[in-house]
């Protein structure tokens, strides 16, 4: 939300209006300033084109008075929906106020007063599904059942997909984002660090080691996804379509050994399994959660990139007319993500 919010003010757009959570406004515009500031975005905060409203997603009209909730309604004119709970370990049961049932009151928001446009940002695991696809999968392919996926958050993602589908049968004009594991930003090398991947990272650094393995890593920075909504928002021929936001680089584990290497000399690279006992001796006491999931994440890795087999071609064309090509990381991207890791383990 920070980098879409970011790559709109890259453009003309006068005004933008922000639902953050927060007892009262003053409260959501420094929650929004301290949430900008963690991602190296602190100077956007201060943009006057920013209206915070503070509410909750989720809750009737937000939360709003009825009065408020007209008013808002009438004035804007696009909604980009970005709000989500993104934690993998949630329960269905969880995740459905934040991710379903708020997607909810988005579109019913939408759909009231003022005709709208509405962005919808999922995910490309609505089609993770417990097993294997036998054919290539696109953006025009249908979602499949939400028994036969793996996990609870991509079936909560995946009913938050339906209704804004069955908005768009009713005349809504929708534009649906699914975006991949995003990486760091281009610039500042900012991540989430709530992220699992992340997390895996900043666990490598504390190891002081590397698991060997082999495996293709999708590098789409989230700098990227988010200029790509806004530029996608504004196409005519955007509408009505979803949009797959990954696969914007491919590295080999090797390659990001090397370049880790580079920058931080002292970190080894260790058989898989040493690392993994390392790894769990570590965490045992510290994030049990976290190392519930390292053994099966580290086991399927090496069949990560061709276990899911969908394609993004038609999006990237589609971008490529709008004038925004792929990026490929380099080295010295990822030297600033490193360096920002260790100077956030540091503090």
């Amino acid at each position: 939300g920070a980098f879409v919010l970011a790559a709109l003010l890259e453009t003309d757009v006068p005004r933008v209006h922000c639902l953050v959570r927060g007892t009262d406004d003053a409260a959501s515009r420094q929650r929004l300033a301290e949430k900008l500031e963690a991602f190296g975005l602190g100077e956007v905060a201060d943009d006057p084109r920013i209206e915070v409203l503070a509410g909750d997603v989720a809750a009737e009209r937000f939360g709003w008075s009825p009065a408020w909730y007209e008013a808002m309604a009438e004035r804007i004119g696009r909604v980009i929906h970005v709000a989500a709970s993104t934690s993998f370990f949630r329960p269905y049961r969880a995740l459905r106020g934040p991710n379903v049932e708020g997607t909810q009151e988005a579109l019913r928001f939408a759909c009231h007063g003022r005709a709208k446009a509405f962005d919808h940002v999922s995910t490309v695991g609505v089609f993770e599904t417990l097993s294997p696809f036998t054919t290539p999968l696109d953006e025009d392919s249908p979602l499949p059942p939400l028994a036969e996926l793996a996990g609870d958050y991509a079936r909560s993602k995946s009913a938050a997909e339906r209704l804004v589908g069955e908005a768009a049968k009713r005349g809504l004009r929708v534009r649906i984002h699914r975006p991949g594991r995003l990486a760091a930003d281009r610039r500042r090398g900012a991540v989430n660090p709530e992220d699992i991947a992340v997390r895996l990272v900043r666990l490598c650094l504390d190891l002081g080691a590397l698991p060997d393995i082999d495996a293709d890593i999708d590098v789409t920075p989230v700098d990227l996804v988010a200029e790509a909504i806004v530029r996608l928002g504004r196409a005519p021929g955007a509408t009505g379509k979803a949009h797959h936001l990954f696969g914007a680089s491919i590295l080999t584990l090797d390659e990001m050994r090397a370049w880790t290497r580079s920058t931080l000399p002292e970190i080894r690279t260790i058989p898989q399994a040493e690392w993994m006992a390392c790894a769990a001796e570590l965490l045992l006491h510290e994030q049990p959660a976290l190392a519930a999931v390292l053994e099966p994440l580290l086991r399927e890795a090496p069949q990560e990139a061709s276990s899911l087999d969908v394609s993004s071609t038609r999006t990237w064309q589609l971008l490529a007319e709008l004038g925004l090509k792929r990026s490929q990381p380099n080295r010295e991207w990822w030297s600033r993500v490193l360096e920002r890791l260790t100077e956030e383990s540091a503090h």
